[in-house]
């Protein structure tokens, strides 16, 4: 089974981690194929690592922030 799976220009973090969460559900609710299980892994992965390079820019941002730009 292929599932088209793509990132917006403007995914917020908010949004990625509803989605994240959708696939999560799904994950745990079973009864799916072997290969719906590792479509569904595969889109939990892309999005957490998404998600954590949103949080590491705002990271960065807030250390800009804080010092001032120096």
């Amino acid at each position: 089974m292929q599932v088209a799976f793509t990132f917006g220009e403007d995914d917020a973090f908010e949004a990625i981690y509803t989605r994240l969460e959708g696939v999560t559900k799904r994950l745990e609710e079973g009864g799916l194929t072997l290969d719906q299980t590792l479509a569904l892994y595969e889109q939990g992965i892309a999005l957490s690592r998404r998600a954590q390079a949103l949080l590491d820019a705002a990271e960065q941002h807030i250390e800009v922030l804080r010092h001032g730009g120096d």
